[in-house]
C-alpha cells in the first residue's frame, strides 16, 4: 500500500477507489474564538497565509480557492457583532461569540426587482487575483484544490430572497423560482469553469437541503428545481477531468438517489449527526 503520495494522490486515490496509504483528512473551524484558541492571532495575515497557516496546523490535504465576488462594506461594528453590506444589496449581521449570521435585508423583495437586479461579470478577471496567487503554491506543496461556489438552493437564499420567501417560490411561484435559479446559476456555472481553468481540482458548493426531519423540499422539487443545475456543474466539472463536491446538512436521504444521478463526486456530511442512518 502507497505511504508517500501527496495530499492531492491520496484523496484522488480514494474517488477512484483505490488504497490512498493514508485516509484524506480536511477540517476547517467554523467558529472564530475557537480558531484563536488553536492557532493564536491570524489578523496580521493575508487570507493565502491564513489559509497555509491553517492547512498546515490542522494537517489537511484539500485546500480552497474562491473568486472574491460578493464584496461588503461594513456598516455597524459593535463588540459581539457586525453588520456589513455587500455589493448586490444583502446585508447581513455577523454575531461572534457564539458565531452566527443573520440575513437582515435581500434585494429581491418582489418579483420586479429581479427585472432590474444583477450580478457582478463573473468574468471579471479582477475577481480571480486571489486565486491565481494560490493555486501554483498549492500546486507546488501537492494539495487537493476545491474551487469554491455558490450553491444553487443557498445561493438564492444567501444573497438575493429570503428563504421562507423562496420556499413560498418553490410552491406558488415556480415560474419565478425557476427565474431565480437562472440568475444564481448561470452565475455559479462561469464562476465553476473559471476556476477550474485556472486548475482546481475540484468544484465545492454548500446547499443545505434539509433538517433533522427530512429535506426542506420534495423529491419531485428537487428534480424539478435543482438536479438540473447540479447535473450540469457535475457534468462540467468532470469535462475538465475535475470534481464535484456537495456539502448539504440535514437528513436528506429521500434526495439521495436523485443526488447520485447528477453525477456528484463527493458528498458530505452524510451521516447520525443529520440523522441519517448508515445502514441504509
Amino acid at each position: 500500500m502507497p505511504t508517500n503520495m501527496s495530499s492531492h494522490d491520496r484523496v484522488v486515490a480514494v474517488l477512484q477507489h483505490r488504497p490512498p496509504g493514508v485516509i484524506p483528512y480536511y477540517e476547517v473551524f467554523m467558529d472564530s474564538s475557537a480558531e484563536r484558541k488553536f492557532l493564536g492571532d491570524l489578523s496580521g495575515l493575508s487570507p493565502l497565509e491564513r489559509n497555509l497557516r491553517t492547512a498546515e496546523a490542522l494537517d489537511n490535504d484539500i485546500v480552497g480557492v474562491s473568486a472574491d465576488f460578493f464584496r461588503s462594506k461594513l456598516v455597524e461594528q459593535r463588540e459581539n457583532h457586525e453588520v456589513r453590506r455587500s455589493e448586490i444589496g444583502t446585508v447581513v449581521r455577523q454575531q461572534f461569540r457564539p458565531s452566527f449570521e443573520t440575513r437582515l435585508e435581500y434585494p429581491i423583495e418582489r418579483e420586479e426587482d429581479l427585472e432590474r437586479f444583477r450580478l457582478p461579470d463573473p468574468d471579471e478577471p479582477e475577481r480571480y487575483s486571489a486565486a491565481k496567487e494560490a493555486l501554483p503554491l498549492f500546486l507546488d506543496r501537492g494539495y487537493f484544490i476545491q474551487g469554491r461556489i455558490g450553491g444553487f438552493y443557498t445561493g438564492v437564499w444567501y444573497h438575493l430572497r429570503a428563504v421562507e420567501a423562496f420556499w413560498e417560490d418553490l410552491a406558488i411561484r415556480p415560474a419565478f423560482a425557476e427565474r431565480l435559479l437562472t440568475t444564481v446559476g448561470e452565475f455559479n456555472l462561469r464562476v465553476a469553469e473559471n476556476l477550474l481553468k485556472l486548475g482546481a481540482h475540484c468544484i465545492q458548493i454548500s446547499e443545505d437541503m434539509g433538517m433533522t426531519a427530512g429535506p426542506f423540499f420534495s423529491p419531485a422539487m428537487y428534480r424539478r428545481f435543482f438536479f438540473p443545475w447540479h447535473q450540469r456543474l457535475a457534468d462540467l466539472c468532470h469535462s475538465h477531468n475535475g470534481y464535484f463536491h456537495m456539502h448539504s446538512h440535514g437528513n436528506i436521504m429521500l434526495l439521495l438517489d436523485a443526488i447520485v444521478e447528477t453525477g456528484v463526486d463527493i458528498l458530505n456530511p452524510v451521516g447520525p449527526g443529520d440523522n441519517m442512518d448508515l445502514r441504509q
